[in-house]
């Protein structure tokens, strides 16, 4: 009977350390949750993008394609998009020419040329007087020659101050705990949503790719203008490798640099890389997110 009895709890411990090992192994499980696909419209250049419905969250499922006035010189960029070396000289050129054309009013006029008299740059000019010029002038100030094949299917990749600010009305440039609520649904484990600077999941990522084994978030591999050091600062990188996704959550590393928390998925890898990244010359994707009930 001490036999049997033994033997009845081997197998009764046997049980429950398959139990426990099974429920170790459960809590990483990729999810696939239920999606409702909409369409959302900016107002302000009448874009449409499709959207998805993941849990209590909305998510833009295209990039963020908004361009600020200034494009580029604004932190909107295309791939190899770099800025022209430009004068005062050039800007003050263009007001006169467009004085006319425009109907530049003479005091806007005059307290363009007294700045330009007291030794402001264009920059600062800018600054003080742009919301009163011509979209039209800023526009051939500011070319940049952008890559409209790129725009076109992938978007912008916005500077960390240019996303923060392109984000429509109703909608949030994620913070981490959005992109951490939409990696929990997908069933990332409670262990790896927070951990930092290294790839986490297993297979939330695939969930998040074009193709038909994910869920319709389509995330592209665009690339972005990475941070680098030496001869190899804010260079463009990873275009077909990898895709990389802005989140509003930044801190103060020292006194002048700032970072912050971005996310990342590639070709080559299941998982969902997070990381922090400096805001300074970098710039990534942008979706955008609101809640469900909004």
């Amino acid at each position: 009977m001490l036999i049997d009895s033994c033997f009845s709890m081997r197998k009764i411990l046997l049980v429950i350390s398959l139990f426990v090992l099974w429920c170790c192994q459960d809590e990483d499980n990729v999810v696939c949750p239920d999606v409702q696909i909409g369409n959302f419209t900016d107002e302000r250049d009448q874009t449409t993008y499709r959207c998805i419905t993941i849990g209590n969250q909305v998510w833009m499922a295209e990039n963020l394609r908004f361009q600020h006035d200034g494009g580029a010189f604004d932190g909107c960029w295309t791939w190899n998009e770099e800025l022209p070396e430009l004068s005062t000289k050039q800007f003050i050129k263009l007001v006169e020419d467009y004085w006319v054309e425009y109907l530049i009013s003479d005091d806007l006029y005059f307290e363009i040329d007294e700045l330009n008299q007291e030794g402001y740059s264009y920059e600062e000019i800018i600054d003080k007087v742009g919301d009163q010029l011509p979209k039209e002038l800023l526009e051939e100030f500011y070319q940049t020659n952008p890559n409209g094949e790129f725009l076109k299917e992938f978007g912008y990749l916005y500077s960390y101050e240019a996303a923060v600010a392109a984000v429509p009305e109703g909608w949030r440039l994620p913070t981490d705990e959005d992109w951490q609520e939409l990696e929990k649904t997908l069933g990332m484990s409670g262990k790896e949503i927070s951990l930092m600077n290294q790839w986490r999941g297993n297979g939330q990522g695939d969930l998040l790719k074009s193709g038909d084994n994910g869920i319709g978030f389509d995330a592209l591999m665009c690339g972005g203008k990475l941070f680098g050091t030496g001869e190899k600062v804010n260079i463009y990188s990873r275009q077909g490798v990898n895709a990389y996704f802005w989140s509003a959550s930044a801190i103060a590393e020292t006194d002048s640099t700032q970072i912050a928390v971005v996310r990342s998925v590639g070709m080559g890898e299941s998982g969902i890389l997070r990381f922090y990244s400096r805001t300074d010359g970098t710039a990534y994707s942008v979706r955008c997110v609101k809640n469900k009930e909004d």
